[in-house]
């Protein structure tokens, strides 16, 4: 129902925590045609609580967009701590391992602004995560993420426009 009224107004794509997995909002984002953000999801979100599980959860979400007929994929492997089982040792090594999920040849989504995880390094609040953020967040776009999600739009924007005009400069 919250997906219906959204397509009410101007939107540009689906973001799905449930990795399709429910089946009433897939058949939704179907008769969108909207891109959608999808992630990684066995059968309820935040269910993946290790990288080979991550995997094992983006499959069967490519799987169940395969069987809708959505092709228009962003894929977000699930940073965060949405379950119990979830550790930050499991974040940190999905962020380590990024560059590894190329070979699904979507589009992917770093969404690990503020996130808790990060409270390893240094055990501050939400509202004090911004460098942590940033360090992580260009990380994984050297290691293939063609999307960040942030809470700190501006400072995001200059870092990436920052490390973008670096890479101009090199050899």
């Amino acid at each position: 129902e919250v997906l219906e009224a959204a397509l009410r107004f101007d939107i540009d794509c689906i973001n799905d925590i449930s990795g399709l997995s429910n089946a009433g909002l897939a058949r939704v984002t179907q008769d969108s045609g909207l891109p959608a953000i999808l992630m990684a999801t066995g059968t309820r979100p935040g269910d993946a609580t290790s990288f080979k599980e991550t995997l094992r959860a983006l499959r069967r979400t490519l799987d169940r967009a395969e069987q809708y007929g959505i092709d228009q994929i962003i894929l977000d492997p699930g940073v965060g701590k949405w379950s119990e089982e979830r550790t930050a040792e499991a974040d940190w090594e999905l962020c380590a391992r990024f560059k590894e999920l190329s070979i699904f040849e979507r589009p992917l989504l770093a969404a690990i602004s503020r996130k808790s995880f990060l409270t390893t390094v240094s055990d501050v609040p939400p509202e004090q995560r911004l460098s942590m953020s940033l360090a992580v967040g260009i990380s994984l776009i050297e290691s293939g993420a063609s999307l960040i999600r942030t809470h700190d739009v501006r400072e995001t924007r200059e870092c990436i426009q920052t490390m973008k005009t670096i890479e101009k400069y090199r050899l």
